[in-house]
C-alpha cells in the first residue's frame, strides 16, 4: 500500500510519521470515493530565509532544501497558529459535514461556529451514519 512508507505503529496508541507528516493526508483508498472531498493540509512553520521573488518553481526548491534537514514531528519550530485570507462568498456556500464518529455536541458546536463565522454555510451529518464502525 503506497501509505505503508508514510507511517510506523509498532505499538497502540504511538504513530511515527515519515516525511514533513502531510502527506499521508493525500492518499485516499477508492472505496472512499463516493465522498467527492477535498483535503487541504496546513502546515505552521518558518520558510527558508530567502525571500519569494516572483518565480514559484524556485521558491519550491529553496523550501525543499531547506526543509530536507528538517524532522518537523520532532522539531520544535514555535508557529501556533496559520492566518489564511478566506474568500467570504466561499465560506457561505460551504457545507461541513459532522462525522459518525464524531462526540457528542459536535454537531451544535459546528453549528454555533457557523452561525458566527460563514452565516449562510450549511451543516450536516455525514451520510455514513451507522456504516462506520468506532474505533476500539
Amino acid at each position: 500500500m503506497a501509505i505503508a512508507r508514510l507511517y510506523s505503529d509498532p505499538v497502540p496508541d504511538e504513530v511515527t510519521f515519515f516525511g514533513n507528516g502531510t502527506e499521508i493526508a493525500y492518499f485516499k483508498h477508492d472505496n472512499w470515493e463516493f465522498q467527492e472531498e477535498y483535503r487541504f493540509v496546513i502546515t505552521a512553520m518558518p520558510g527558508p530565509e530567502t525571500q519569494y521573488q516572483g518565480d514559484p518553481a524556485a521558491y519550491i526548491e529553496t523550501w525543499k532544501i531547506w526543509g530536507s534537514g528538517i524532522n518537523l514531528m520532532k522539531e520544535n519550530l514555535n508557529p501556533t497558529y496559520v492566518d489564511i485570507r478566506l474568500d467570504p462568498q466561499a465560506l457561505r456556500s460551504a457545507q461541513f459535514l459532522v462525522g459518525p464518529l464524531a462526540p457528542a455536541g459536535t454537531l451544535e458546536a459546528v453549528e454555533e461556529l457557523v452561525s458566527r463565522f460563514a452565516e449562510g454555510a450549511t451543516v450536516g451529518l455525514s451520510n455514513l451514519d451507522k456504516l462506520i464502525r468506532p474505533r476500539k
